[in-house]
């Protein structure tokens, strides 16, 4: 039996081991080819740090900063501008950023001279107005930038701008110039700019004598009191425009006579001469202060030749100058500008303690002088009893007084009757006020139909004041000859005298 052959496995094992052997100088070779790859690595990496560590010998000797520069959008030369001017401007820093920057102007006229400081911002544009006090003048626009480390451009940018003003002017109204006045004035003026009326800034105000203490006044009126109308007789007044970039006008003045207040009591003549017999009731106040008043010491204003008082300030500052009024409008037919101007200053002097008498027709209601809220708060008139007139008018606050009507007075206040003397339109009858007393009164049956008293006069003794008021002229109701010493008991009360 032929032996089997065995199968012949070197071949083949070889080959696979030849195979193998390949294979494993392959792996032997990449394991030391990626040990020289990070061997060169290391060696870059150390290279570097070294490099790096040597740097770092130099670190307090950094590169110096470059400071930062400035521009302004407007170069080169210029025509002639407004004095009000809107700027803009930059700055730049090549190693760092700008914060912020320093401006000033500067002019080499004197009398021009604006704000020469340095001033920080970190806005990039303004908005200017400059001095030119004579109608002309060069300013110069300085600005430097500042980097984030302080550094300040060493060479600011600059600008020359030739600036034009227009001078304004200014003139007192005529219609309010005063002839003569109490030690209390208000003064009303027109102001004009060609560059605006609104660039005027301020009025330059002063009396002779007080050139050295001038008045600045922003507006267009003022009110000159006693505390500087320290003096009497003809005074002068002057006055100047200056506008906002402090060019002045020419000065307007204007001369007037100042009276002296004499005594405690102030006489106000609310006559028209117009009115029939006005004279009649001028002596008739005048003559009854002088039996009141020692030595006839008082003070008295007319209101139809001195003028009309121009403002409530002035009214506040004349009465308190008094501790008594004596008011009177007699059968006045048209409302009382002084009145009506007066109620605020009225109000001053009696919240201040002083003591008013009110006379006349039309004080309150239909065509009054005085507000309702006045009457009621200072008069002790509520309201006022209204009647019925026509279709077309149904209903005033104005009544008329007949011949031989007679008005009972407050026998409680020790007053006596009146008897009206003639027929007087315009009389009022009250509603009074609670706490006031009433002063005289039309008893029933005085006109058709009246079945209750209708009160022409009421008293309000509440501190710190008292005031009498009569809505009917005093003067007029003389029927029975005790006109005078009626109202000589009111005034009494009123402390005129005491």
């Amino acid at each position: 039996m032929r032996p089997r052959r065995r199968a012949r496995s070197e071949g083949p094992g070889k080959a696979q081991r030849g195979k193998a052997s390949i294979s494993m100088n392959q792996v032997v070779s990449g394991v030391h080819g990626r040990r020289r790859f990070y061997l060169l690595l290391l060696t870059a990496g150390l290279a570097v740090f070294v490099l790096l560590a040597g740097c770092s010998k130099d670190a307090g000797r950094p590169l110096p900063n470059s400071p930062p520069e400035t521009g302004v959008f407007v170069e080169g030369p210029l025509d002639t501008v407004s004095y009000a001017v809107k700027l803009y401007w930059w700055g730049q820093d090549i190693d760092g950023e700008v914060i912020g920057f320093y401006y000033r102007w500067t002019c080499a006229d004197t009398a021009a001279l604006p704000d020469t400081n340095w001033v920080f911002t970190t806005a990039k544009s303004g908005d200017f107005i400059l001095p030119a006090p004579d109608g002309f003048a060069v300013q110069s626009f300085w600005v430097k930038a500042v980097d984030n480390v302080g550094a300040e451009d060493p060479s600011p940018a600059h600008q020359d701008f030739p600036m034009r003003n227009s001078m304004p002017s200014v003139q007192f109204n005529e219609s309010g110039l005063p002839d003569t006045t109490l030690p209390a004035v208000t003064f009303v003026w027109t102001g004009t700019d060609l560059d605006g009326n609104n660039t005027i800034a301020y009025y330059v105000m002063w009396v002779d004598g007080k050139e050295g203490d001038p008045l600045l006044v922003v507006g267009q009126d003022t009110t000159l009191g006693p505390d500087y109308l320290d003096s009497y007789g003809d005074r002068t007044v002057y006055i100047k425009a200056v506008d906002e970039a402090q060019g002045a006008s020419g000065t307007d003045s204007h001369t007037w006579h100042v009276l002296a207040p004499v005594g405690d009591v102030l006489l106000v003549d609310d006559v028209p001469p117009s009115v029939p017999g006005a004279g009649m009731t001028d002596a008739f106040y005048r003559s009854l202060l002088d039996s009141l008043v020692p030595g006839a010491q008082y003070t008295v204003f007319d209101v139809a030749s001195q003028g009309a008082f121009r403002s409530p300030g002035e009214v506040s500052l004349i009465l308190p100058l008094f501790r008594q009024v004596v008011w009177y409008g007699d059968t006045r037919s048209a409302p009382s500008g002084a009145l009506t101007t007066g109620e605020v200053g009225i109000g001053v002097f009696l919240d201040g303690g002083g003591n008013i008498f009110l006379e006349g027709i039309s004080l309150v209601g239909t065509g009054g002088s005085l507000s309702p809220g006045f009457a009621a708060g200072y008069l002790g008139i509520d309201s006022l009893r209204t009647r019925y007139v026509s279709p077309s008018n149904p209903s005033t606050t104005n009544f008329d007084f007949l011949n031989g009507m007679v008005m009972r007075g407050n026998q409680a206040l020790g007053l006596d009757s009146l008897r009206v003397v003639g027929i007087y339109s315009g009389c009022e009858m009250i509603y009074p006020s609670p706490g006031a007393q009433t002063l005289f009164y039309l008893p029933p049956g005085s006109y058709s139909g009246q079945t209750e008293n209708y009160y022409v006069g009421v008293l309000m003794q509440q501190p710190p004041y008292k005031s009498a008021c009569l809505t009917f002229p005093a003067r007029r109701c003389d029927g029975f000859a005790t006109a005078r010493q009626e109202v000589a008991k009111l005034l009494t009360i009123l402390g005129v005298g005491q």
